[in-house]
């Protein structure tokens, strides 16, 4: 006796629905990830226009050059231009609105530059990943982030108007 032929197809069609069962649980998770990630690149920009909008109305600073985000104690959208003298400054807005907007003028410090060879001389075999002026406990401050010989991520942060260091923060690896 032979068996029927529609006992073929049907395992053919249980492989086949599988498949598609996979692939679409695979493609939701894979979206959802994707949404998630834009979500939380367009959170760290979100305040941005808001920032350089107070910033205009309460500093007079007229040319905007860039805007990033500064996170220590208080999170600063810290944005970099001049003012109607024309003179280079940055202007700290904070984030959550709970702290006054602080103007600092780039000529009052040490340079992005100098700090630079100040770091350099000490770690001339670290790999810098991101600079970052600041503002914490009532001062402007330069951020750096790097990586040192012993490829261990250092937040470093150093006083704007002297070029010491204020503080500094290992990441070290876990022991193997």
């Amino acid at each position: 006796m032979k068996k029927p032929q529609s006992l073929l197809f049907t395992e053919h069609k249980l492989v086949i629905w599988l498949i598609t069962i996979v692939f679409m649980i695979s493609a939701s998770v894979f979206i959802y990830f994707i949404i998630i990630y834009f979500s939380s690149q367009q959170d760290k920009t979100s305040t941005f226009a808001d920032s350089i909008e107070s910033a205009k109305q309460e500093t007079g600073i007229n040319h905007i050059e860039t805007v990033r985000r500064y996170n220590g104690q208080f999170p600063y959208d810290v944005i970099t231009g001049t003012d109607e003298q024309g003179e280079e400054v940055f202007v700290f807005v904070p984030v959550h609105g709970d702290q006054p907007i602080q103007v600092v003028g780039q000529s009052e410090g040490y340079s992005r530059e100098e700090i630079l060879s100040v770091w350099r001389s000490q770690c001339n075999q670290c790999t810098l990943i991101q600079m970052t002026p600041g503002y914490e406990d009532g001062r402007a401050i330069w951020e750096l982030i790097y990586t040192d010989v012993n490829d261990q991520y250092v937040f470093e942060y150093y006083y704007f108007h002297s070029g010491k260091l204020y503080e500094q923060f290992i990441l070290k690896k876990p022991q193997s």
